[in-house]
C-alpha cells in the first residue's frame, strides 16, 4: 500500500491565487495524499474556498484559526497531520502533477530522512528554472553540520533554506517544530530547516523542477516594515535556543555570524527607510549583537561598510552607524539631482 503523505498549505490574504494551488495538488499523479489547508484567520474569502475544497474531495482537510502567523499554522498542519511524511505548498505557489511522485520515487529502495526537488520562479508568468548543482543522494556529516549556518552562495548547499519542495518524515519534524518562535515571520523556515538538519543521515535532491514559487511582491519578505526590525530582535533571541544544544562545533560563530548579517541589514533599511530611532536601538544595543562581535566569521564580511558597522556595533556607538548611513542616503538622494 502507498504510504499516506500529508501536504500542508498555510493560508493568509492568498485568495487570488488559492484555487491555482489546491487544484495542483487534487491532480497529483500520487494521489494517497491528505492536503491540509491551515486558514490562519484569512480576512479575504479564503476560508469559504477552503471550506468548497473540503466537500469536494474527501483528501481535503480545512483547520481554520486565528491569525498567528506563518509559523503557527505550520505547527497546527504538522501537529493535526496523518502521514508517514509531510510535504509543504505556500497558498500562492503551486506545484507540476508529479511533484509528490518525484519525491516519494527515491524512498521506494532508500531510507532518505529529506527528499528535495528543484524550483521554479513565476513573476507575472514569466518561468524561470533554479538550477541546483548537488543533485542526487547528500550524506549530512560532521563536516557538513561543521557549517550547518554558514552563509553561502544558493548553489552551493545541500539544504536549501525553504520548507517548500520538500519531503519530511513526521517524526523528525515534530522533533524540532516547537524549537521556531510562532511570532518570527522572517527566517522562521530557515530555521525550521537547519535544525531539522541535524537529525539527518542521508537527504536526496531529485534535480527535478516541480515547485513553482511565485513572486509576490506584497509578500513578507518583500516588504520592508518596522516589525522586521522586531522581526529580527526575536530571531536573535530565538537561534541560541535552537541550536544550543545540538553539540554542532563552532555553532557559536556561525549563529554570530548570522546575527550580525541580518541585523545591519535591518538597521540600514531602517534608517534609509525613516523610521523612529527607538526600533533600531533596539537591534543595536541587543545583548546579542554585543556577544555576536566578540566571535563571528570575519571573511564574510569583506565590505567596507559591513566592517564599519560591525565596529560601530562592537563600540556601542550608535550615533557613528547612523550618521555614516545618513550621509550615504543623501549621498545617494544628490546623484539624482
Amino acid at each position: 500500500m502507498k504510504n499516506l503523505i500529508s501536504v500542508i498549505v498555510p493560508i493568509y490574504k492568498v485568495e487570488k491565487y488559492l484555487r491555482e494551488c489546491v487544484d495542483s495538488l487534487l491532480c497529483q499523479t500520487y494521489t494517497n495524499l491528505e492536503i491540509i489547508l491551515v486558514d490562519d484567520g484569512s480576512p479575504d474569502n479564503c476560508p469559504v474556498i477552503c471550506d468548497e475544497y473540503a466537500v469536494k474531495d474527501s483528501r481535503v482537510k480545512v483547520l481554520h484559526k486565528e491569525n498567528g502567523g506563518v509559523q503557527s499554522a505550520v505547527k497546527c498542519g504538522v501537529k493535526s497531520s496523518q502521514g508517514e511524511y509531510i510535504a509543504f505548498v505556500d497558498g500562492d505557489d503551486y506545484v507540476s502533477e508529479d511533484y509528490i511522485q518525484n519525491l516519494i520515487n527515491p524512498l521506494i529502495n532508500n531510507d532518505y530522512d529529506l527528499v528535495m526537488s528543484g524550483f521554479n520562479t513565476d513573476t507575472n508568468g514569466i518561468i524561470n528554472s533554479i538550477q541546483i548543482d548537488k543533485t542526487g543522494e547528500q550524506i549530512i556529516d560532521n563536516e557538513y553540520l561543521k557549517n550547518l549556518l554558514q552563509i553561502k552562495p544558493f548553489e552551493n548547499v545541500k539544504i536549501t533554506n525553504s520548507r517548500c519542495g520538500k519531503l519530511f518524515k513526521r517524526e523528525l519534524l515534530l522533533s524540532v517544530i516547537d524549537l521556531v518562535d510562532e511570532r518570527i515571520f522572517i527566517g522562521e523556515d530557515m530555521l525550521t530547516i537547519k535544525a531539522y538538519a541535524t537529525k539527518c543521515k542521508k537527504v536526496f535532491e531529485t534535480g527535478k523542477n516541480t515547485y513553482f514559487y511565485r513572486m509576490v511582491e506584497t509578500s513578507s519578505t518583500h516588504i520592508f516594515s518596522e516589525k522586521k526590525c522586531l522581526n529580527h530582535v526575536i530571531f536573535m533571541e530565538n537561534v541560541h535556543k535552537v541550536f544550543e544544544n545540538s553539540g554542532i562545533e563552532n555553532i557559536e560563530r556561525q549563529i554570530n555570524t548570522h546575527i550580525l548579517n541580518g541585523a545591519i541589514v535591518c538597521i540600514k533599511d531602517a534608517i534609509w527607510g525613516g523610521f523612529g530611532s527607538k526600533v533600531i536601538k533596539d537591534i543595536f544595543y541587543h545583548p546579542a549583537i554585543k556577544r555576536a562581535t566578540l566571535d563571528y566569521e570575519e571573511s564574510y564580511f569583506n565590505k567596507k561598510y559591513d566592517k564599519i558597522a560591525i565596529s560601530a556595533m562592537k563600540k556601542q556607538n550608535y550615533f557613528k552607524l547612523y550618521w555614516l548611513n545618513c550621509a550615504l542616503r543623501l549621498k545617494k538622494l544628490l546623484k539624482r539631482i
